[in-house]
């Protein structure tokens, strides 16, 4: 028999678009709660008129995948996928030596000796490292930076940034984050069925990713989403990747309750308590047919839409105050696992939708303001929406 316990995920990128698997790639093992790929046949019926009224045929003209594959949050599992679904052509990694003053009461960290790069003043978060006093590194929220000063706030687990005066420390700056861009980038995603006698694999090649979502509600894990568009499904007895596969991350999940950090409204700690965030992320990909090809050309990508919702206990005005002043607002979620791994998102710039005043529904119930949100673009910080993800 063939039970869903005993099925694998996998992937590996493609250096060109479905192309035939030719086993030169490792595919990479991916934890997963379920998913829904599945191939997509498009036929027509004959219409031809019969006087035994029979259908003359049914022609396929067509063929395409798409599915989603639900997930629960691991820091550092997924980023090739949410890469992918921000049409990112990477992270921008930064490493910065310099010879630094440290001045807990200011928050800063002074170069004396070397700079700050582009892209570390572009992070919203950093790694500090070779601190003499061990409190002044790990990871720290970066408020503002120049090529010489970092001013930071409290680490996302809470306390002071900086712990201790230092003068002439060697420190190592970090930062890794990705922002949403214009680079299509696909994947062959591999089903093992190992429950048959004969196990059967599975692989949608062309696979694009439409869509990133992620669900957070009060005491329970933190999920993501990811919707596919591929090109076609293939099914055979035996792997479509090289030799074994790279075994997936073992890192712990995360939940609502022990691994978010402060949520940031327009930079400051939210002051009232939130019930549930989600986020989804729609890149509006479409197919390209073409005369003589039974599958897309390639996928072409639409306007990306980022819209979410934001429920929070109504305890004061400013939230209801956004939507009732159309202001817009930014949002940081940082996510913290166990052994102190972030992940984080943050989008600048974005506006109550819709309805947004509080109810009362009925009695014994809570006052919940759900604020439905649309992100826009944001010309100061360059972006739609960035995610930063640093490891300790």
């Amino acid at each position: 028999m063939s039970d869903a316990n005993k099925t694998l995920l996998s992937y590996a990128a493609e250096t060109a678009f479905a192309e035939t698997p030719d086993l030169a790639s490792t595919l990479l093992d991916v934890r997963f709660v379920s998913e829904s790929l599945a191939h997509r046949k498009d036929t027509v019926v004959s219409e031809e008129i019969r006087a035994d009224r029979v259908r003359a045929g049914v022609v396929q003209v067509g063929q395409g995948a798409e599915g989603s594959i639900e997930t629960e949050m691991i820091i550092g599992a997924y980023n090739d996928w949410i890469l992918a679904a921000l049409q990112s052509s990477g992270f921008s990694v930064s490493s910065d030596a310099v010879t630094a003053t440290i001045d807990e009461t200011a928050e800063t960290i002074t170069a004396t000796v070397g700079t700050f790069s582009a892209t570390t003043q572009a992070a919203r978060y950093i790694k500090v490292a070779g601190a003499t006093n061990s409190t002044n590194n790990g990871i720290k929220r970066l408020v503002s930076a120049s090529s010489t000063v970092l001013t930071v706030a409290s680490t996302v687990t809470g306390g002071d940034a900086l712990d201790t005066a230092e003068v002439g420390s060697s420190l190592t700056i970090t930062s890794n984050y990705g922002r949403n861009g214009t680079t299509l980038s696909t994947y062959l995603i591999e089903k093992h069925f190992t429950g048959p006698s004969t196990p059967r694999f599975n692989a949608v090649i062309g696979s694009s990713f439409n869509e990133w979502g992620v669900t957070m509600e009060a005491q329970a894990r933190i999920l993501q989403s990811f919707g596919m568009m591929g090109a076609k499904m293939l099914d055979g007895t035996a792997t479509y990747g090289d030799g074994a596969n790279t075994v997936a991350s073992t890192r712990d999940i995360v939940n609502s309750t022990s691994n978010v950090g402060a949520v940031l409204l327009d930079g400051s700690a939210l002051a009232v308590n939130l019930s549930a965030f989600s986020m989804a992320l729609n890149n509006n990909l479409r197919e390209r047919p073409a005369v003589g090809r039974l599958f897309t050309l390639e996928h072409g990508s639409g306007t990306i839409d980022l819209t979410g919702s934001l429920e929070t206990y109504f305890e004061d005005g400013t939230l209801l105050a956004k939507f009732l002043n159309h202001t817009s607002f930014s949002l940081d979620i940082p996510i913290i696992d166990a052994a102190g791994n972030l992940f984080s998102i943050h989008i600048p710039k974005a506006y109550v939708s819709d309805e947004g005043a509080p109810t009362a529904d009925g009695i014994n119930t809570d006052i919940i303001l759900t604020n439905n949100f649309q992100a826009t673009y944001d010309s100061t910080a360059g972006y739609l929406i960035q995610v930063d993800q640093l490891d300790v």
